[in-house]
């Protein structure tokens, strides 16, 4: 994110995320826009025709770091966006934010994130009262792409392994 936890930068952003999930904008995610389009909320739909990853979605909702497409903070914010991607937890976060808008009780979905020396996503997002509450364990944002290359390694290590294994 901006990605010294602390920061303006952080902060701001996970606001501009969480104002964009919370009660005021779910309608936005689950009304079709007209013209045979789909809801946004099929973009998170893991096997779906229309899903989308995490980058795309942002930019396609105006999801931006800072305030326009493109800024030096947006950019930032594409990276993390996209390191999540490479890391596979793409499709996790994609499903628990599905499941937040497919659910009727759901007021809004609330992301909060944790520093940490690795990139994981909570598993079972607890709802506290009629918010789904989403928990991202993620590295500073500079710090995204030497992560992103140890973990690639990390599983062609054990791909090579299981192949080894299985000769």
């Amino acid at each position: 994110m901006g990605m010294l936890f602390s920061t303006k930068a952080t902060t701001k952003m996970l606001q501009v995320v969480n104002d964009a999930f919370d009660s005021d904008s779910m309608e936005y995610w689950t009304t079709a826009p007209g013209g045979g389009k789909p809801t946004p909320m099929e973009f998170f739909k893991v096997g779906g025709p229309y899903k989308l990853p995490l980058p795309d979605i942002a930019k396609e909702a105006g999801i931006f770091g800072g305030n326009a497409p493109n800024s030096p903070k947006d950019k930032r914010f594409q990276k993390w966006l996209k390191g999540l991607e490479r890391v596979n937890l793409g499709n996790t976060i994609c499903n628990q934010v599905y499941q937040g808008l497919s659910d009727a009780n759901c007021a809004e979905i609330y992301f909060v994130l944790v520093p940490s020396n690795t990139i994981t996503v909570a598993p079972n997002p607890p709802t506290v009262g009629s918010t789904l509450v989403i928990t991202l364990s993620t590295v500073e944002v500079d710090d995204v792409p030497s992560y992103v290359k140890r973990y690639l390694e990390k599983l062609a290590a054990r791909r090579a392994a299981r192949t080894k294994k299985k000769t």
